[in-house]
């Protein structure tokens, strides 16, 4: 238990802020709700920090896929669960290639982020695993996309399930013949 609590904390930066994740969450709720006080005042005073007060002091900073990335989030023991965020692993979610996907571990949403990867084409993935009730939210941003889908084409179907969508930098939209098709695809879009 000791190695792993500095394994995770030792991976923050000379400020004291930790890329908050699935795992420091868990470690998290575990120091607050059933870590023995004995053994959590052992740990902050010979392992990892020095006193219980710096400790309230670490900051957590979000995945690069979240709103105000460059932003502190707040302490770590006080941070809301739902800004903490995870990588999903291959079981959890079809990513598409060139893309890497997150989920959130309370609010019960996915992001694919495929910005900045020089793609000539929206990402094509499947839903499948997207377990019922999940909001889906995909960033194309920053590419060289020069026109939209069809709704029905192969590899689409996340743009009828999709909540949030970001293609802000890309050529398409403005000439693209089909942007109003594309956008009538966007049944559940709540921020685009």
């Amino acid at each position: 238990m000791f190695s792993y609590v500095r394994m995770l904390l030792g991976t923050a930066d000379f400020n004291h802020v930790l890329l908050c994740d699935c795992a420091l969450y868990t470690l998290r709720q575990f120091i607050k709700y059933e870590m023995d006080s004995i053994v959590l005042k052992y740990i902050y005073n010979n392992l990892v920090l020095p006193n219980t007060e710096q400790a309230i002091d670490w900051v957590c900073r979000p995945y690069p896929i979240l709103p105000y990335s460059n932003t502190y989030f707040g302490r770590f023991m006080d941070m809301p669960p739902e800004m903490f965020i995870c990588k999903t692993e291959s079981w959890e979610f079809d990513c598409p290639e060139y893309c890497t996907c997150y989920k959130r571990n309370v609010n019960y949403t996915n992001f694919v982020d495929c910005a900045n990867r020089s793609s000539v084409e929206m990402p094509k993935f499947s839903t499948r695993l997207l377990p019922s009730g999940y909001d889906l939210g995909v960033s194309a941003a920053n590419n060289v996309i020069a026109s939209f889908p069809n709704c029905g084409a192969l590899g689409y179907g996340w743009l009828s399930v999709v909540t949030a969508l970001n293609v802000n930098g890309n050529p398409a939209g403005g000439g693209d013949s089909n942007s109003e098709k594309f956008l009538k695809c966007l049944r559940n879009v709540k921020k685009l």
